[in-house]
Formats: C-alpha cells, sequence, structure tokens
C-alpha cells in the first residue's frame, strides 16, 4: 500500500511538472495568438476586448464558377470564422481597416457512386481559393494566403451539401494560415 502511495505521488508530481512546463513555454489560447492583421496594425489588439480589433469586410468575391451560392456562403463562413477566433471585428458596409478580397480559382464538382435510378449517390469536389488582405486605408496588399487546394469525397446525393462542406473546410484552412505570422 505504501509504494503504491509514493507511485501515485511521483506520478502527480510528473503531471504537475509537465502542465508548468507547458504554461511557461509560451501555450496559450489560439485567440490569444496574434494574426497576420495584429502585424500590420498600429494599435495593440486584445482579443477579450472586441473593441481593439482591427474591423475587416468583404473587398470582393471573384467567382468563375456556375456555383453562384458559393459567394453568399465564402461570406458568411469568412465572416464566422474570422470573428470566433478574434482575428478582426466583422462589418458588412462601410469603412473598415481591411479588406478581404476572395478569389475562387478552380471549383470542380463530379458526381460518382450511382444508384440503380441513376443519381448520383456520391460526390466528389475540388477546389482551389486564394484571400488577400488589403489595408482598408491605402488598398496596399498586406497578406496573400497563396493557393490552397482541397479534394474530397461526400457520401451525399445532394451536390450543394458537398460543395457547402468544401467551401467550410477551405475557409478554415485559410483562416488558419492567417494566425501563421511566421
Amino acid at each position: 500500500m505504501c509504494k503504491l502511495k509514493r507511485l501515485s505521488s511521483i506520478f502527480l508530481l510528473i503531471c504537475l511538472s509537465v502542465l508548468l512546463l507547458q504554461a511557461g513555454c509560451g501555450y496559450q489560447l489560439a485567440a490569444r495568438e496574434p494574426s497576420v492583421l495584429t502585424r500590420h496594425s498600429n494599435s495593440t489588439t486584445d482579443p477579450a476586448d472586441e473593441s481593439t480589433l482591427p474591423s475587416m469586410k468583404i473587398k470582393g468575391i471573384s467567382n468563375p464558377t456556375l456555383y453562384i451560392s458559393l459567394e453568399h456562403q465564402l461570406r458568411g463562413a469568412f465572416r464566422d470564422a474570422i470573428a470566433n477566433r478574434k482575428i478582426a471585428r466583422w462589418q458588412d458596409s462601410g469603412l473598415a481597416d481591411y479588406e478581404l478580397q476572395i478569389n475562387i480559382i478552380k471549383y470542380s464538382m463530379e458526381g460518382w457512386g450511382y444508384s440503380e435510378s441513376g443519381d448520383s449517390v456520391m460526390y466528389r469536389a475540388y477546389a482551389t481559393m486564394e484571400a488577400i488582405v488589403y489595408s482598408g486605408e491605402t488598398n496596399r496588399e498586406v497578406w496573400r494566403s497563396g493557393q490552397i487546394s482541397l479534394s474530397r469525397t461526400y457520401d451525399t446525393d445532394n451536390e450543394m451539401d458537398a460543395a457547402y462542406a468544401l467551401s467550410l473546410e477551405l475557409v478554415e484552412r485559410v483562416v488558419d494560415r492567417m494566425r501563421s505570422v511566421f
């Protein structure tokens, strides 16, 4: 019994040591990490106080595809992802500190896996996108995501569900890059 208590105490000390080391190594919540916008901002931003975050809006969406609903989906997805991660305060109109240009470079949807009646029951979706952030004051490019491509297969008989799922995943990848300041 004494050995068990001693082993438990040692294990507890090791766990506490690991936690203390992690806290001392700069681990923090993602919302407190710097973003590409804070690197170019003159003011200090505190994610806990949303009024100190820079403002952002959509500059435009270049969509050469026949999927017109993509524009609406991307607007909403970028707004939610950027606001939820406290990268910027979102605004729909007026002057903003930053403007986001979204360029859909390629988008394709292919039905495969057919039912007995000939309807698609699976879709293979492929997309390439790029996002560019411009200064709202000078219209100079501040940040560019580079081209991000993604290909997925969706087990659905609804083409728009597959398109929406792929769009959401692409937006998450772009916003993840906004947190990479190195």
